[in-house]
């Protein structure tokens, strides 16, 4: 078995569309994302569900107050690459998720939306 995909560590692929560089969002709420099949749903219940576990109670050290969770999320939702107004259209993320964790940070590429917090 071989540990990397076909054509070796490093390969350098092409989008699917033949671009170069950052691949064009269009309509990106109507989109899945890029690692889902057609028929994937995400419900909110599913992500409440992991943001009422111990890893993101209000006291935990890994996650970041309420108020800058909900200025991260408010610069999520005006952004064009939000995808269902939950999935990160540049790294697939699950945004109110991410958006909680201190060590996390906007993974546009060149001008992040919100950085790590200290």
């Amino acid at each position: 078995m071989r540990p990397f995909p076909a054509g070796g560590v490093g390969r350098r692929l092409r989008p699917p569309d033949g671009l170069r560089g950052e691949r064009r969002m269009t309509e990106a709420a109507d989109r899945p994302c890029r690692g889902c099949r057609q028929d994937a749903e995400l419900l909110e219940e599913h992500i409440r569900t992991v943001l009422a576990s111990p890893m993101f109670a209000p006291d935990s050290e890994l996650c970041v107050p309420d108020d800058v969770y909900e200025a991260r999320l408010a610069l999520c939702r005006s952004c064009p690459k939000l995808i269902g107004g939950h999935t990160c259209a540049v790294c697939g993320s699950i945004v109110p998720i991410v958006a909680k964790l201190k060590d996390r940070a906007c993974p546009a590429p060149g001008a992040p939306r919100w950085t790590r917090h200290a």
